[in-house]
């Protein structure tokens, strides 16, 4: 995986990618607005394998939140995206699909 993630462009489950230089995110190559949380989210779990819930909320609100506000800026951006590309590692936090190639 170190190689794949050294790479400008990464990619994961349900033919979803992205671009490191630009930060842009595409399924199938067309691309997907992201709010700058929504980028920083997904450049964080990129950069590590699982991210518990709360370095979730201070790298991306850089305050103590709610889990319910969690939750809910994660169904926002799962509808936006895919069901799939977000893992829950219950009782552990968040990680990507990554694609098995």
């Amino acid at each position: 995986m170190a190689n794949k993630l050294s790479s400008k462009i990464i990619t994961f489950c349900d033919d979803f990618s992205f671009n490191k230089t630009s930060n842009a995110l595409y399924k199938s190559n067309k691309y997907i607005s992201l709010s700058k949380n929504e980028n920083k989210f997904i450049t964080l779990l990129i950069a590590n394998e699982i991210v518990d819930n709360d370095t979730i909320k201070k790298m991306i609100w850089g305050e103590s939140v709610s889990n319910e506000r969690l939750r809910t800026f994660l169904k926002r951006l799962r509808e936006k995206t895919s069901k799939n590309l977000i893992v829950n590692i219950r009782g552990v936090g968040y990680k990507l699909c990554f694609s098995k190639d």
